[in-house]
């Protein structure tokens, strides 16, 4: 993928090589007779920090910085200050790879999206200095599905509810109303054959 910086000073690339590359424009003077400048992108900067393919940049609003991120979980926060480049914090926290980032106009949060199902917000400390940013929130895009014991548990909650039926022909399995009156036949049999005696 590809990024122009909001100033259209800066292009930034990332791809499957794990570097982000940042090329600068230069305009030169028009050739003589000519009433177009030349435009030439030159001077990239290879960025190294990631370990795994580039999947998406955002630019400050102002080009001062820009994020990347990448397959390897991570996403990066890099400095453009001055036309001087160099990595400023690293994003962790997500359990996938990283698909996509944003910077918020004003330089308050920067948000980064994966395929675990979250997204992670991160807030700008608004340090003198330096820039620093703190997780401040999640968001779930959906519930997560459960694995080994809770699995288990759920599964034998469903059996639980399944209702077997029982094998025919079992006297035993016989309705409570039909034993009562086999047992009251019985009875009356044995006392009949007592009066006979």
């Amino acid at each position: 993928m590809v990024r122009f910086s909001p100033s259209g000073q800066y292009l930034a690339s990332g791809s499957d090589d794990q570097m982000v590359v940042v090329w600068q424009l230069k305009l030169l003077p028009a050739e003589f007779g000519g009433t177009e400048e030349l435009v030439q992108w030159g001077h990239p900067r290879q960025l190294r920090g990631h370990v795994g393919d580039v999947m998406d940049i955002c630019w400050a609003k102002d080009s001062s910085y820009f994020v990347s991120c990448s397959v390897d979980n991570t996403a990066i926060l890099w400095s453009a200050v001055g036309g001087k480049f160099g990595k400023v914090q690293s994003f962790e926290g997500h359990k996938k790879m990283v698909q996509g980032v944003s910077i918020d106009p004003l330089m308050k949060y920067i948000v980064t999206m994966s395929s675990d199902g979250t997204i992670r917000g991160y807030k700008n400390r608004k340090l003198k200095t330096q820039l620093q940013f703190f997780h401040k929130f999640t968001l779930k895009s959906r519930e997560e599905e459960p694995t080994g014991e809770n699995q288990q548990l759920g599964q034998d909650a469903e059996m639980s509810n399944v209702v077997m039926p029982e094998p025919a022909g079992d006297a035993e399995s016989k309705p409570p109303m039909e034993l009562d009156g086999l047992m009251q036949d019985e009875s009356s049999h044995v006392q009949t054959i007592q009066q006979q005696q």
